[in-house]
């Protein structure tokens, strides 16, 4: 599933399952396409805590196929069985209204894989799996389709503080 419908499904998927007192941020509304190495095909999920604090994470897209299906082509939709479902969990918040950083992992990778979605294969958290690159949070959703999704984290804000070019990529246990 590419970036163009991933959005559209993934927004309300979220949304209906997001705890009271955590917002969901539209990435283009937040002013980060204006920030240096951003542009508009940049996007990604925004969520602010209770306490104030703001999480952002890209979401990129690549093509593992060998053949077929690029992306300059038009988008060939694969189907099979969705994920199994894992037992559900809630959006852990702690007394003064920060989110883990392993808590929010946790919670949007059971969100994606309990959606039903029949293109997915699997959902895959980035902080536990052994590779050569190990960001620090994540996931990845393995689609029937060979392609893969992506979010990493660019920013963890606490209330009151700016996005700034230092600020990138130094990614807080909680906001």
């Amino acid at each position: 599933m590419r970036l163009n419908r991933f959005k559209p499904w993934l927004w309300p998927v979220i949304d209906a399952n997001l705890p009271e007192g955590v917002e969901r941020l539209d990435w283009g509304e937040t002013g980060i396409r204006k920030d240096p190495g951003m542009g508009e095909h940049t996007d990604g999920i925004v969520l602010r805590s209770p306490a104030g604090g703001v999480m952002y994470m890209s979401v990129t897209n690549a093509n593992f196929k060998t053949s077929g299906d690029s992306f300059d082509e038009e988008e060939q939709i694969v189907q099979g069985d969705p994920p199994e479902p894992v037992a559900p969990i809630d959006l852990k918040i702690s007394a003064d209204g920060r989110i883990r950083m392993a808590d929010l992992e946790e919670w949007l990778v059971m969100v994606l894989n309990n959606a039903g979605n029949k293109e997915m294969d699997h959902v895959e958290r980035l902080s536990t799996r052994e590779a050569m690159y190990q960001p620090q949070f994540g996931f990845c959703v393995y689609w029937h389709s060979l392609e893969r999704t992506y979010s990493t984290p660019f920013y963890t804000l606490q209330s009151g503080q700016r996005r700034t070019e230092d600020s990138r990529f130094k990614i807080s246990e909680a906001f």
